[in-house]
């Protein structure tokens, strides 16, 4: 019996050994490319002060009243190495990163709804797939949103733990444009581009077309004066897709 017991936490041991090395690999430090856009007084930038993996975060903060039109915002950016869809999109769904707002004026977001929604706390702050599609020599941006966010980003946020960290977590849609705005051939105007990340592997499929992921962004601000609010302060840190989990380090 003793020997049985033994051999019994022996091999319990092994499993809890076997798990915490796998889940230390499924953490991997990056450094991102930063994207200001040249907005003035912006930062975009690995903070010490506020850490929730590693001994780094990003600060991501953009002044009140300097935004005065579209297309302008901040951006965290993970070059991904050319990655064929043809692991499908999917692994992408419920993708997430660590949020931090305790620095933020207008306060924090509210919880487990699709968020922004006006009057909002702060620039929108979201996850991009920035894709290639070498068939039709066209770079795409994939935001996750709702139906009725008109193509708006909408991130899930949780409740914060105790250092203020929370979890952004993106919706089940999503939509897709080319850089230059037109439409994929094949899709019928909004909300046709407006779908799950297995229909848009279905799609991707049905057209033959020869897609990369290229880039994984965290992104803040690309909000119009006149639509919503378009600054604040956030950090944020722990990208995760995929079973992995990206640290934000210099």
């Amino acid at each position: 019996m003793k020997s049985k017991l033994m051999a019994v936490v022996g091999l319990l041991m092994i499993v809890v050994l076997a798990t915490s090395q796998v889940q230390a690999a499924a953490i991997k430090t990056v450094t991102p490319a930063f994207e200001d856009h040249d907005i003035s007084g912006a930062v975009v930038d690995f903070i010490a002060a506020r850490t929730v993996l590693g001994a780094h975060s990003v600060n991501m903060s953009i002044p009140e009243g300097v935004i005065e039109g579209w297309g302008l915002g901040l951006n965290v950016e993970v070059m991904m190495p050319g990655v064929s869809t043809g692991l499908g999109l999917s692994r992408y769904a419920g993708i997430s990163f660590k949020a931090n707002f305790l620095d933020n004026p207008l306060g924090a977001p509210p919880v487990g709804v699709p968020y922004p929604e006006q009057p909002a706390i702060s620039a929108p702050l979201y996850v991009s797939l920035i894709l290639y599609d070498k068939t039709n020599d066209v770079w795409v941006s994939m935001i996750p949103t709702t139906v009725d966010a008109w193509g708006g980003a909408r991130m899930s946020f949780s409740a914060p733990d105790e250092n203020g960290w929370r979890t952004a977590t993106s919706t089940d849609l999503w939509i897709a444009w080319t850089f230059g705005g037109t439409l994929w051939p094949g899709l019928l105007p909004y909300p046709g581009e407006v779908m799950t990340l297995s229909d848009w592997d279905a799609y991707i499929e049905a057209n033959n077309l020869n897609v990369k992921v290229m880039k994984v962004n965290v992104q803040f601000g690309y909000m119009h004066p006149d639509y919503g609010t378009t600054w604040g302060t956030v950090y944020v840190d722990q990208l995760s897709f995929a079973g992995r989990i990206l640290d934000f380090e210099p």
